[in-house]
């Protein structure tokens, strides 16, 4: 058994493109011995996932095994289930490697950390939703030593070109934090590299953000627009922060940190310009209300599901028109620190 996850996943790897539904089938039924399978696929938009048609699979998955798929998809973690017939159901995170829609999308997501991570102290969970032209947004996130690092990008451009400019300043904050730079280092690095290659005419707003994840308190570089929201309770706020020139407007840039401090319970949201500013038919912005009343909608839900509401919240707003812009939601909740609370 314990071999079983490599076979799996050698056989997928393997797998044509068209047969991978099959393979997958075989290998879990040889490997763990499964009377059957069924394979669910995620929409374009997150919104749900549902069954790959085939002559063995029902055309639509019943409420209760869809919210139970979709909460394993979040988590990525298996989920166990007992039925009443006895017999027992697990559903696995089955990930698998293909061509995703352009180019620059393609670069889009394969830029992106994992789609969640959870520690003792906090619990982080990220979504993008690229419109159809692609800008460029992007989230990041590292953790290190006790420090949580969280960075949103609006985009500059559209296409390709919106997605070569994110890669090489994502890249480039990414360089500069592993040979131990802070986040005045990781702004300043990529600002000049995004400056000596465009010369100003391209730039990209980010928020940088760093958790110390003992004492809840959190540094950070607003060189841009995405927003810093906190939910404290029932209220919703903005965390108003400084904002300083985005990176790569003018060579040699220098940016001065800021500091405030979370309390156990509070929950971060960062999004990007294409959720806080969305317009889709002239009238008042997403961020003026119907942002936050989604964002109280979640209060009883993880950051892993909490993304998708805001996001689901997001596209009814837009009713029956696509995204104008890419659109990127990140939630953080801050539980406290255990050592902190025991020490």
């Amino acid at each position: 058994m314990a071999d079983a996850p490599t076979g799996i996943s050698r056989a997928l790897r393997e797998a044509p493109p068209d047969r991978v539904v099959e393979a997958a089938d075989v290998a879990i039924r040889a490997a763990l011995g499964a009377s059957g399978t069924s394979v669910f696929v995620a929409d374009y938009r997150i919104s749900g996932l549902w069954p790959v048609l085939d002559s063995r699979q029902p055309a639509v998955a019943t409420p209760d095994v869809q919210g139970t798929v979709q909460r394993c998809f979040s988590s990525q973690q298996p989920v166990r289930e007992s039925g009443e017939d006895g017999r027992c159901r697990i559903y696995v995170p089955l990930s698998v490697w293909g061509e995703r829609l352009s180019m620059a999308a393609e670069l889009q997501w394969e830029l992106l950390p994992g789609r969640s991570v959870s520690h003792d102290s906090f619990q982080l969970a990220g979504q993008l939703e690229p419109a159809y032209t692609v800008g460029g947004d992007h989230f990041d996130w590292s953790l290190d030593d006790g420090r949580l690092t969280v960075t949103v990008l609006n985009g500059d451009g559209i296409g390709l070109a919106a997605a070569l400019l994110t890669s090489v300043t994502v890249n480039a904050m990414r360089n500069a934090r592993r040979s131990g730079g802070g986040l005045v280092e990781q702004a300043e690095l990529a600002s000049d590299t995004v400056y000596y290659q465009h010369r100003g005419h391209r730039h990209v707003a980010t928020l940088l953000l760093e958790l110390d994840c003992v004492t809840g308190r959190v540094r950070a570089v607003d060189a841009g627009s995405p927003h810093l929201v906190r939910v404290r309770g029932g209220a919703v706020s903005r965390v108003t922060l400084e904002q300083q020139l985005p990176l790569g407007m003018f060579g040699e840039t220098r940016y001065d940190l800021q500091e405030f401090d979370l309390d156990p319970g509070d929950r971060l949201f960062i999004v990007s310009d294409g959720v806080w500013a969305a317009d889709p038919s002239g009238r008042e912005t997403y961020g003026e209300r119907a942002m936050a009343r989604a964002m109280r909608a979640t209060r009883l839900q993880p950051p892993t599901e909490a993304v998708g509401t805001v996001m689901r919240e997001l596209q009814t707003f837009h009713a029956d028109t696509d995204l104008r812009d890419d659109a990127v939601v990140v939630c953080l909740d801050w539980r406290g620190s255990v050592g902190r609370e025991q020490g």
